[in-house]
């Protein structure tokens, strides 16, 4: 890969890092924060015995910290990219 399209494919991760990061605070932050309340809520009023309720519960979390994660690996990109890309820009 050439100097171009090094600085190219670094502007395309700059640029999908940031419309991540307004799609995530705008759209998906709320709903993670909602649904991370509601499985708190759900926990908490879950019998202690009920073994299958509690699994749901921690299953439904766990995929929603996911979705999360992924989230954040893009925003993370994005942030990665633009340092470099900087970096390439002032040598």
């Amino acid at each position: 890969m050439d100097r171009q399209q090094e600085l190219d494919f670094l502007e395309d991760e700059v640029k999908l890092g940031a419309d991540a990061r307004i799609a995530y605070e705008k759209f998906f932050l709320p709903f993670i924060e909602e649904k991370r309340q509601v499985f708190f809520e759900a926990f908490n009023n879950c019998e202690p015995d009920d073994a299958k309720r509690l699994s749901e519960i921690r299953r439904m979390s766990l995929v929603v910290d996911a979705f999360d994660k992924e989230m954040q690996s893009y925003l993370t990109t994005g942030e990665m990219a633009k340092t470099q890309l900087e970096n390439m820009n002032e040598s």
